[in-house]
């Protein structure tokens, strides 16, 4: 699935997430919503500020994995809303980007995100922390 800026929201719920795209919803609670603007109201924080918002993943525990092109980086959330971990920055190393183009749960509550530029697949842990690049 490709995202779109713009037509991506993100919705932090307490104590679940969910993804809406377009008009499909996929959670009936009521949802914080990041949209284009570079502001989002996330419970637990004053702002939270987003570039470019191109992805999100849930984890098992209720926690949301946000992907920010501008910024090239992941920040991951509580289900609370408190941030617990940011991962990421400018640049070719392990843990840095130079274009985030998806993230995504892959096995347990690993998250892939793919760098097109640098044509590489980075895993992260549940905490941000850098696993493995291939």
């Amino acid at each position: 699935m490709k995202w779109h800026p713009g037509r991506l929201r993100v919705s932090f719920l307490l104590p679940l997430a969910a993804i809406h795209v377009g008009h499909s919803r996929l959670s009936n609670a009521q949802p914080i919503i990041v949209e284009k603007a570079p502001m989002a109201r996330i419970p637990g924080q004053s702002q939270a500020e987003f570039g470019k918002v191109i992805g999100a993943a849930v984890l098992n525990d209720g926690s949301v994995a946000v992907a920010d092109a501008s910024h090239r980086n992941v920040r991951i959330f509580a289900s609370n809303g408190i941030e617990l971990a940011a991962t990421g920055r400018l640049g070719g190393g392990p843990g840095e980007f130079q274009q985030i183009d998806f993230v995504g749960r892959c096995a347990g509550d690993s998250l892939f995100v793919f760098d097109p530029e640098l044509s590489r697949i980075t895993v992260l842990a549940a905490n941000g922390s850098v696993v493995r690049t291939f």
